[in-house]
């Protein structure tokens, strides 16, 4: 190789290396920047401060009717749980290409919805991984057919007394039976 294309070969290497880079560090798409997980502890917190909540059941997505079922039975499982606690909870049901239902109003589009969100939003949608993302003002709860847990959030008293039930110790924690990884 002579020097000429060896020097061509260099210059697109490091052209191919910047444009890699630029794209690892832009911003996600729609201009949001990438949210912070957070604890457990922090969860408890915004739970324990928070009445409202808007609970979105998401079957966008899903590639089986079982699927489906499951993100709704997780939705169905959560709306449930957070009522229990005294909280006030607006479904919303996310289906089709780009259709949007809630208790109000039979069908409408995503967008309107998104409007309409007010309070602490849980999504719960499709995921290969079942498992649980804790923000700030948004969990994200994936479910999948396989997977056979509860999704429900319980009170400090209701733990406990499902531990005695048990016969074990909850230790004052807020049990959410979703992952939160």
């Amino acid at each position: 190789m002579d020097e000429k294309t060896l020097a061509i070969a260099l210059v697109a290497v490091l052209a191919l290396a910047a444009v890699l880079y630029v794209v690892q560090m832009a911003p996600p798409a729609g201009g949001q920047q990438p949210r912070d997980v957070i604890g457990l502890q922090r969860f408890q917190e915004i739970l324990a401060q928070t009445q409202n909540y808007s609970l979105i059941i998401d079957k966008r997505g899903s590639p089986s009717n079982q699927d489906a079922l499951a993100v709704v039975q997780c939705g169905a499982n959560l709306a449930g749980s957070l009522a229990a606690i005294g909280k006030n909870v607006k479904p919303f049901e996310y289906y089709g290409e780009d259709k949007c239902a809630t208790l109000e109003k039979a069908a409408g589009t995503v967008a309107e919805c998104e409007k309409a969100l007010k309070g602490y939003v849980f999504r719960v949608s499709y995921g290969q991984i079942a498992k649980t993302d804790i923000y700030e003002d948004a969990a994200n709860i994936f479910v999948n057919a396989y997977y056979k847990d509860t999704c429900s959030i319980a009170s400090e008293q209701s733990s406990q007394a499902v531990a005695a039930l048990n016969g074990s110790q909850v230790g004052g924690e807020l049990n959410s039976s979703t992952n939160s990884s």
